[in-house]
This record gives structure tokens, sequence and C-alpha cells, in this order.
């Protein structure tokens, strides 16, 4: 499975070293110099731990939430931050800011994605592993805004779900419908192949048995081995987009499916209810997130990588009936090559319409946080950063990568990631943050 996690182990082989100097120059100027030390925050859970952010959300009072997981001794655990809107640690929250949860003793535990309820409570998605050969069952958090699990919510504030007998399931998306029930997405070996797999739960952390079938769904994509869902989004009617990628050992492609509020496939969405969308012969193309447009339209963003050759940011926006937009890019298809080797892991939508896709970027000499603006038509943005984009270097000596990107009530843009100091660094991975002025 070419997974976040694959992304990850690419973008940290890249080899150290500084950025040209007209890129630098355009992410100091577009940092938030408001926001901690010059735009970026690093948080550490603690000495000799190993801690990626995966996701990023917004509160209304501003404050900014990250979600991950922390490594430390073999075994990791969900790993949640709050920051005040100045990018210092919010202490009222768990311990100085920081939470972390052991899901399951002798597991490994790997929180994926995060969203913020009405009422305030935060949920985070993920997944925990059993040890080698083991089985990996999704799981949910649920915290109050002090930090605490809330014991409302499933067993002590947290589900494990196994979608099958000793399947291997994996949670990577998560959304709160406005009946405030809890979308998850992801992929799951239970039905034989890997396959998406989509589950509901109720305010309680149960189960929703009016979603599929007791809660959960698995869609085959079609003739692929392994179809993952890494991305989810509700639409104003309700109706749930996922979008991931479906693929063999050799190539994937940009895959979405579409579900009602029943959970059943969409049929006026693509064939039914399914689109797959091939960027390129022999090429991997995942996608890795997804927006909604007010007028509806679908934006997926994620990358293209052609075999032997480097990866582009690579963005598709589709109409309300799966097919693609043909007033976006060429035939609704663009790739961007920013640097030289570019994973787009984020997206979001502007007020405005333009569109923001985030990642990482390395010119053969580092990866970098990296942010692209696009306008309504798929141009990118010769307003925003140096030709439309901006890269950012966390620190020196540092492997930066960014998975997922937020757009404040007053416009600024907040990315998270990691940021990993490698040979002579002398630290390990951190929850890396920057901020960045509309």
């Amino acid at each position: 499975m070419f997974s976040i996690r694959r992304a990850r182990l690419i973008a940290s082989a890249c080899v150290l070293a500084g950025l040209i100097a007209a890129v630098a120059r355009a992410a100091s100027e577009a940092l938030d110099p408001s926001f901690s030390t010059d735009g970026v925050e690093l948080i550490d859970f603690g000495r000799g731990s190993s801690d990626e952010a995966t996701a990023v959300a917004i509160q209304e009072d501003g404050k900014i939430v990250t979600a991950g997981y922390g490594t430390r001794g073999g075994s990791s655990d969900f790993a949640v931050a709050r920051n005040m809107p100045s990018g210092e640690r919010d202490r009222s929250f768990g311990t100085a800011g920081r939470v972390l949860t052991d899901v399951a003793d002798f597991s490994g535990d790997f929180g994926e994605a995060v969203a913020i309820q009405e009422d305030g409570k935060i949920v985070v998605a993920g997944w925990t592993n059993f040890g080698a050969g083991g089985s990996s069952d999704f799981v949910l958090a649920r915290y109050r805004k002090s930090g605490v699990l809330d014991p409302t919510f499933g067993n002590g504030g947290m589900v494990l779900s196994d979608l099958g007998s000793a399947s291997s399931d994996h949670a990577l998306a998560v959304a709160i419908q406005d009946n405030g029930k809890i979308v998850v997405a992801g992929d799951s070996d239970a039905g034989g192949g890997r396959d998406f797999a989509v589950a509901r739960y109720t305010r309680s952390g149960t189960l929703d048995p009016d979603f599929g079938a007791g809660g959960i769904v698995l869609t085959d994509l079609g003739s692929a081995v392994e179809d993952v869902a890494h991305t989810v989004a509700i639409q104003r009617d309700g109706q749930i987009v996922v979008a991931g990628e479906s693929g063999t050992g050799s190539g994937s492609d940009f895959a979405l499916a579409r579900y009602s509020r029943s959970g059943a496939l969409d049929s006026d969405f693509g064939t039914g209810g399914k689109v797959v969308t091939d960027l390129g012969s022999s090429s991997r193309d995942v996608g890795r997130a997804v927006a909604i447009q007010q007028d509806g339209r679908i934006v997926v963003a994620g990358w293209r990588m052609p075999a032997g050759g480097s990866s582009d940011f690579a963005l598709t926006r589709y109409r309300k009936n799966g097919a693609l937009d043909s007033s976006f890019g060429p035939g609704g298809v663009v790739l961007s090559d920013l640097l030289g080797f570019d994973l787009a892991t984020a997206v979001a939508i502007q007020p405005d319409g333009k569109i923001l896709a985030a990642g990482g970027s390395d010119a053969g000499r580092g990866s970098d946080f990296a942010v692209a603006r696009y306008t309504t038509t798929g141009a990118l943005d010769a307003t925003y950063g140096t030709g439309g984009a901006v890269t950012t270097d966390l620190g020196a000596k540092r492997y930066d990568f960014a998975f997922d990107v937020a757009v404040q009530a007053d416009g600024k843009i907040v990315v998270a990631g990691f940021s990993y100091a490698g040979a002579g660094g002398g630290s390990s991975d951190n929850f890396g943050v920057a901020r960045y002025l509309p």
C-alpha cells in the first residue's frame, strides 16, 4: 500500500541542504511574523520522542489543534497539541498544551486525522497495530476542551472497530456531519482485497446501524488489488465524498466514491458511484486530499510519480456528476513541478475560491514544507510566493514535510507536518507548524 507512511519514507530519504535563494526569500516574506518564532513552531512531546503531525484543525476561538503520533521506545501513541493563535502552547490543554494517548498496550497507535465538533470537543481518528503479523483496527478518540478523554464517548473516550475478523484496517480521515455523526474513511482487507472502508459513528461512539451494514461500507473500486481512501468530505446535501488511490504493485490512479447519507453508492456519480482517473500511463497517481467548492465541484490533490521519474503536485477537479471539469487546467487535471520532487498531501479552498495545496518539495538537497496556490481555473497564482508557490525550511539540517493545511477565519494559512533533524541535527522528529500571511 502506497500510503502516507510510504510518503514519509520518501520525504525522509532526501539529502540535506538549503533551498535556492529566491524561494527562501519568498518563504520568509510569506510567513506570519506574529506566530511563534518567525512564523514557525516546533512541538516536542518528550525527550527522545519521534513526533509527526498528520492533521490540523482551527477552533472557533482561533486556537490551533494538531494531531498525529509520538513514538518512543519502539511504541507509538496518539499525540495531540493545542496552540494559542499567537503560536505559544495552550497550557490549559493537557500537560503544557500536549496530550499523549496509549490506545492499547504493546501496540503502535497512529493518529491520522482530526475534526472539531460544534461543542468544541476534539475527535482524532487513526489506527492501532497489534504487533508483527497481527491485525489493525480503526480507532477514534474524543477529547474534551481540556484535553482529557471524554468518558461519554465509547469506552472511556475511545472506540476500536475491527471491520472484519482479524482484518487489517486503517482509518486515515474523519469528517463530522451536520447532525453530529462522525464519518471515518480508510482501507480494509476484510473483504479479501484491500478496499475503501467507510464507517459512521453516532455521537456516543457506537457504529451507526443506519449506515451501510452495521455502520460499515466496503467498496471495491474494480480490478485493482489495492484501494485506499485517504480523505473524506461532506457535501452540503449530506452526501459523502471519499478519495484516494486504486492500483496494483506497478501503478495506481486517483480514485473517488460518493455515498448517500445511508451509505449507498450514488448512482448519479461517475460509474455506479465510483470514479477512477489515470493521470498517465505507468505512473503512480495518489489522491491524498479532497475539498468541496461552494458550487459543489470536487477538488482532489495528490501527486503523480512516473516510473523512474520525479513526482509533481497533481490536482483534479470534478463536476457534480463525477466528470472531469474541462474548465480546470487541461481537461480537469493540473500538474505542477515546483522544485523537482513534489508531493501534495493537503488541499483547502480559500473564501475567494482560490485553491491551496500543501505537502513537501525537494530540489535534491533537502525536503521542505511546500504550499502552492491556484486560481479557480487551475493556473498557479502568480501573486503568491514565487510563481505561485512557497517552500519553507523549518530549521537547519532538517527534513520537513507538511501533511495538512487549514485556513483561519482571517485568511491566514496554517500548515502542519513534521520536522526531522538528520545526522548531526541533534534531535528527533517534532511536530512542525507554520503560519503564512493570506
